[in-house]
């Protein structure tokens, strides 16, 4: 542990501290207010398979969040791939205009779940059970009362940093859903682009597929870029991309790795695509 990391404290002790729950009331569903916000949510969800709340974390909290993670920050794993949108290896059958033909970059640090201080304020947000409860009643699945911490102590919580020169390529997700809250927006580049539903179960569409890898996809869409956003996003049939950041400051972010059942768990071919190594290092403390 580092000097600068010893004498770091959180300004705040209590989670609905930081949290504007007098915008998002998700704490209290049962009012008029927290009805009118599920109502909401869940209209834009369904609409365009994002779900954005702006200044969900308050600016002092989320710059809080950052300054306690700095020297962990430094062991991160530098993740650069060139790759397809499916994350998939090439398939020799793709005819040569198929667009899994056009390769992808993406360069970003990650950090993962074994080494994010426990009582940092991300980690208390992330393990808040009202912000599970709320992101369930989003998806309006039946029985689904509650999302669950994902079980892999590696993947569990994430934080992305991308500094000058990184970005994340298009690409679709693997999972039907992502959490996201931006800890620190870039001042240039670094912006949030998808195409809400461009494939479905039955159709790939991949000569619209093609269009959104060049950029002229008609249907193209900005996610909002501001520090404090949660974001709640259905990223297996939204293709998806973050454009490189180009400023000095990098464009923080936390994956807030939540899942329908208990007890996930990755393997380690998986842990090691994502971060370098299979094994758990153990979280620190502050």
């Amino acid at each position: 542990m580092t000097d600068n990391v010893a004498q770091h404290r959180p300004a705040f002790e209590d989670v609905q501290q930081v949290l504007d729950l007098h915008r998002y009331p998700m704490h209290d569903l049962g009012s008029a207010r927290g009805a009118d916000l599920l109502r909401n949510s869940r209209s834009e969800f369904a609409e365009t398979g994002l779900c954005s709340l702006p200044g969900f974390v308050r600016p002092q909290a989320a710059a809080d969040i950052v300054r306690g993670l700095q020297a962990e920050m430094g062991h991160s794993f530098y993740n650069r791939q060139m790759h397809n949108v499916y994350f998939q290896p090439e398939d020799p059958t793709w005819p040569p205009s198929h667009p899994a033909r056009i390769v992808q970059q993406t360069a970003q640090k990650t950090l993962a779940g074994d080494q994010i201080p426990t009582n940092n304020l991300i980690s208390r947000i992330y393990h808040w059970q009202p912000l599970q409860e709320f992101l369930a009643q989003l998806l309006d699945e039946p029985g689904l009362e509650r999302l669950y911490p994902h079980a892999d102590p590696l993947a569990c919580l994430n934080v992305m940093r991308m500094d000058a020169g990184d970005k994340l390529g298009w690409h679709y997700d693997r999972s039907d859903f992502a959490t996201t809250l931006l800890l620190q927006a870039p001042e240039v580049g670094g912006e949030y682009w998808f195409v809400p539903f461009l494939r479905d179960a039955a159709q790939e569409r991949l000569e619209e597929l093609r269009q959104v890898l060049e950029g002229s996809h008609k249907r193209l869409r900005q996610a909002p870029l501001a520090t404090g956003t949660l974001s709640f996003f259905s990223g297996r049939y939204s293709p998806h991309r973050v454009t490189e950041v180009l400023g000095p400051t990098p464009r923080v972010m936390a994956v807030l790795g939540y899942v329908r059942h208990p007890g996930v768990q990755f393997n380690g071919a998986e842990r090691q695509r994502f971060y370098g190594r299979s094994h758990v290092v153990g979280a620190p403390s502050v």
